[in-house]
């Protein structure tokens, strides 16, 4: 059957890059390879409060993000909206949207017929490609 593995508020920028193979290789491994090649499938869910404490390399990797307008800092939204192939101005509309202290947009990269940002996973916000 399918396997989740979650990591919450681990800053993978920490692992070691020392070894053979390194912290940060079976890192990248698990993400990318093992995630798509495991028996039954492999979810992985990575937590975070800190955008850069993921590392490109693995955000590069990732399907789906669900971020929290609310406690996002106003100047690193440029920087977000490049994590998520969006443009800041676009990343910014969204984010107004969310006006509850719970509010959430989920972004997804895998196309499957629904609107690629949706406000509490389900309310989409149209023309975001």
């Amino acid at each position: 059957g399918r396997s989740a593995l979650v990591l919450d508020d681990v800053h993978l920028h920490d692992l070691s890059t020392k070894g053979n193979p390194s912290q940060q290789e079976l890192c990248n491994r698990i993400c990318g390879h093992l995630s798509t090649h495991h028996d039954g499938g492999l979810s992985v869910f990575i937590a975070n409060q800190v955008w850069t404490a993921v590392p490109p390399s693995i955000r590069k990797l990732m399907s789906h993000y669900v971020l929290f307008p609310q406690r996002i800092a106003r100047d690193s939204i440029g920087h977000i909206a490049r994590g998520v192939l969006m443009t800041k101005r676009e990343l910014e509309a969204c984010c107004d949207m969310c006006t509850g202290p719970y509010d959430f947009l989920l972004i997804t990269n895998e196309p499957d017929g629904r609107a690629r940002v949706r406000i509490n996973g389900t309310e989409p916000i149209h023309g975001i490609r």
